[in-house]
């Protein structure tokens, strides 16, 4: 059976086989099957943080239209652990981008993907935190996103 093998080469080029976008004998055709680096790098990043950025609009003014409640001396450890995990999570991404940048060149979804995640982990911590002045506890749409983040 022939390989098919599908290609993004404006985003993860065409160099090898492991930045085939899709590559059937790697994925299906195989006993140990695994998502090729193009793939990992473009869609378990983009479906969680589009889904984010996609519902933020609805979202912030739903946010806007609660009453603010809570303020920073009302918080309570949970609430600062989950501040400070969410800034640790963005720090962290920051450093590992700064790192690919230092290293040698590689393909442009790397950097999309490191820049991608950066600037989502931020808004899910401010959002976060407005969640909490809000008096809401967590979101299902908090929720939903570090779930799919995890399975991605």
């Amino acid at each position: 059976m022939a390989s098919e093998l599908t290609w993004l080469p404006a985003v993860c080029g065409n160099s090898s086989r492991k930045w085939a976008f899709w590559d059937n004998d790697l994925t299906i055709n195989t006993t140990t099957p695994e998502f090729t680096l193009c793939f990992q790098y473009t869609v378990t990043v983009w479906v969680p943080s589009a889904y984010l950025w996609l519902i933020l609009p609805f979202f912030a003014i739903y946010l806007n239209w609660l009453p603010t409640v809570n303020t920073w001396r009302d918080k309570s450890w949970i609430n600062f652990i989950k501040i400070f995990l969410g800034s640790l999570i963005t720090v962290t991404l920051i450093v590992d981008f700064a790192l690919r940048l230092a290293s040698d060149p590689t393909e442009v979804a790397v950097y999309l993907a490191s820049i991608l995640l950066i600037l989502t982990s931020l808004l899910a911590t401010i959002l976060s935190h407005i969640e909490y002045s809000k008096r809401m506890h967590t979101s299902s749409v908090l929720v939903i996103y570090w779930s799919l983040a995890c399975v991605g």
